[in-house]
């Protein structure tokens, strides 16, 4: 029953007002949201559940949900009333978020979780050296670096210490010629140059192997002068040499040369068989150096 100035509605809820004298009430929901539905009207929503928040949809009321992450790099922890988001840690297979190292956790290398950074690279490489080669100081140390290498230089390992940059040490019968990443390693006195003749006279050079093949005619040979001690020749018959004189060797004037005791100055040794041959080395050096026959084969005569 109305009286002057009171409006009584028969239904419990929320009253409003259409604009156009008439009053409607809207069943109201507990802990239900109330929403616009239309010009004048109102709506209650569903109640919402433990930690959902309300989401909009054009043309639509607005409804309560469950937030989620399509990828599982997010996670979501709900309440009454409360709603917590956080980054899931990343894995190998999972995106998420990650906890960047130290500089000092990236140098010792057994933080399972941690993302290095650049800089973090940078203190694990140690101080770098142009133009120099790393090596290792210890399981969980920053590396550390050789001095630049120059011409020439490799790396050369010590036992129990640290390598080094060092040039290559020629030993007896050996040269080393270092150059802009390059190393030339040659043996000295280790071999014999050797030259077919087939022409005379030859002037014989230190070193060198000489097959007198001079079709049929004798090939006329001159020591060299000066000599260096160690220095070899070796003269030897060839498969076209004369059968009887295929070859001579003339001592220059102030040398000398041994031929087991007799010793010769001025004088040519001189083959007598197509395969005669014979080795000599300088056992006095300079410009009065002085020969050794060390080896021959044949019958070789001298004049």
């Amino acid at each position: 029953m109305g009286t002057n100035n009171a409006i009584n509605l028969g239904t419990q809820g929320v009253a409003y007002y259409n604009g156009s004298g008439t009053f409607s009430v809207v069943p109201v929901t507990q802990f239900g949201v109330a929403v616009g539905a239309g010009a004048n009207n109102l709506a209650t929503l569903a109640v919402g559940t433990n930690g959902q928040v309300l989401v909009g949809s054009t043309g639509a009321n607005p409804a309560f949900s469950t937030l989620t992450s399509s990828n599982g790099s997010i996670s979501f922890t709900t309440g009454a009333g409360t709603l917590s988001i956080q980054g899931t840690q990343a894995t190998t297979a999972q995106l998420g978020s990650v906890t960047l190292a130290t500089n000092a956790e990236a140098i010792a290398g057994t933080d399972t979780s941690k993302v290095i950074t650049p800089d973090d690279l940078k203190a694990k490489l140690g101080t770098q050296t142009a133009n120099a080669m790393p090596y290792g100081a210890g399981n969980n140390m920053a590396l550390l670096w050789t001095t630049a290498l120059t011409n020439g230089q490799v790396v050369i390992g010590s036992t129990g210490g640290a390598p080094a940059a060092a040039n290559l040490t020629a030993g007896t019968g050996v040269s080393i010629t270092n150059g802009s990443n390059t190393i030339t390693i040659n043996a000295l006195g280790g071999g014999l140059t050797w030259h077919d003749n087939t022409t005379t006279p030859i002037t014989a050079a230190a070193n060198n192997g000489y097959i007198a093949d001079n079709a049929g005619a004798t090939v006329a040979y001159t020591l060299p002068s000066p000599g260096t001690v160690g220095d070899t020749i070796q003269i030897v018959g060839g498969v076209n040499a004369s059968t009887t004189a295929p070859w001579t060797i003339a001592v220059p004037a102030g040398e000398k040369l041994h031929f087991g005791s007799a010793v010769f100055a001025g004088q040519t040794l001189a083959a007598t068989n197509q395969f005669d041959c014979v080795e000599l080395v300088c056992i006095v050096a300079g410009a009065n150096a002085e020969w050794l026959v060390v080896d021959s084969v044949g019958n070789i005569t001298y004049t």
